[in-house]
């Protein structure tokens, strides 16, 4: 019998390939127009049962999350970066 890492969900303004979600299956992520993707573009299903990597995120254009842990706190940075054409 194969092991079965279950459904996983669409990041917010994103897409996930559809299919089987046995071992050695692998999901692919996209992001809407106007996001652009952060973190793995696909997982793969493991034999123990598990994805192989997390949902990553889909970040609106010209915005950059930034997570530092440092002493055990999490800081969130939101940081926006603004494009003027000339």
């Amino acid at each position: 019998m194969f092991a079965d890492c279950g459904t996983l969900s669409a990041p917010v303004n994103g897409q996930i390939s559809t299919g089987v979600t046995t071992y050695g299956a692998t999901r692919t992520f996209t992001c809407t127009i106007g996001y652009v993707l952060t973190g793995a573009s696909s997982v793969t299903c493991l034999a123990t049962g598990k994805w192989d990597g997390s949902k990553p995120n889909c970040d609106k254009k010209g915005t950059v999350n930034f997570c530092q842990t440092l002493s055990g706190d999490i800081f969130f940075i939101l940081y926006y970066v603004q494009f003027k054409l000339t």
